[in-house]
């Protein structure tokens, strides 16, 4: 991972392919780490640990 001379992150094309990057990214911050993922991936996993939390919650009969 590089900048250009506007400071832009720059990532090598395989690693776009590996992350099915194209356009929109998320950069999350991981304890001292940083994650880019494609927004839409982001999106769908943000979704799904939505989810799953709910029905842990449900299980707990925890409402909030």
């Amino acid at each position: 991972m590089s900048c250009d001379k506007q400071g832009r992150v720059l990532l090598a094309a395989s690693l776009r392919r590996y992350a099915g990057i194209d356009k929109d990214v998320v950069i999350i911050g991981v304890g001292d780490k940083a994650e880019i993922w494609a927004a839409a991936k982001w999106q769908e996993k943000d979704r799904m640990a939505d989810q799953e939390m709910a029905e842990e919650m449900e299980d707990l009969d925890l409402d909030i």
